[in-house]
């Protein structure tokens, strides 16, 4: 009852347009400029982070707790995974359902800020396609806290700053396993490879990155 009568005194409205029942509209998505190429071919991005719009999405989703913004976001998502994956991993003759698995954040960084924002991104687009996706919130963990890696001058810095902070809790579960990691931005692409490493060393048959922006 509350959630619907804070909807109803504060109605979604579009950052870009303002229009109402959405905090982004199919036509101002459209107009969000394209991320630049990412550094892996099984990294994917919906749009461009250094788009104004795209920057006040996600400021607004992980900094000023709009969560629900990761309801409106995750279509994209599930477009853009859906485009690049179709062909070659055979979404037609699945028998397993992808794992989701939004990319982890430290303990202190989650009771700071309250939530994981991948975490609402992941549970938003298995919402979409129940039968397709499987969420797996607790299968990979940050194992300790690393330096703000907007701090780190270059990749190889960052992604020494990096090295072994990722590991997944029940390994067998993602062997032979199409898994997807789901992250709100990917910048230089260190974090989500050395997530990548990690769930790779466990037999998974594929494994992607996905991210609302790039940039």
């Amino acid at each position: 009852m509350f959630a619907e009568l804070f909807s109803l005194l504060f109605p979604k409205r579009c950052f870009g347009c303002n229009r109402t029942k959405t905090f982004l509209c199919a036509s101002c998505a459209s107009a969000i400029r394209l991320p630049a190429p990412l550094p892996d071919p099984h990294l994917f991005a919906c749009f461009g982070y250094r788009d104004t719009l795209a920057q006040k999405l996600i400021k607004k989703l992980k900094y000023q707790r709009r969560q629900s913004i990761a309801l409106d976001l995750a279509p994209y998502l599930y477009d853009r995974i859906i485009e690049e994956i179709a062909d070659r991993d055979r979404l037609a003759h699945r028998t397993e359902k992808i794992v989701l698995i939004p990319m982890p954040i430290s303990q202190d960084r989650r009771r700071k800020r309250g939530f994981n924002q991948a975490e609402l991104l992941a549970s938003a687009l298995a919402r979409l396609d129940s039968e397709l996706f499987e969420l797996q919130p607790k299968l990979l963990a940050k194992t300790h806290s690393t330096l703000p890696q907007v701090s780190q001058r270059n990749r190889q810095e960052r992604l020494r700053n990096l090295e072994g902070a990722f590991a997944v809790t029940e390994p067998e579960r993602l062997r032979n396993r199409t898994v997807v990691i789901v992250d709100d931005v990917i910048t230089t692409g260190a974090t989500m490879s050395e997530t990548r490493k990690a769930v790779k060393r466990t037999g998974a048959a594929m494994v992607y990155g996905l991210a609302v922006a790039h940039g």
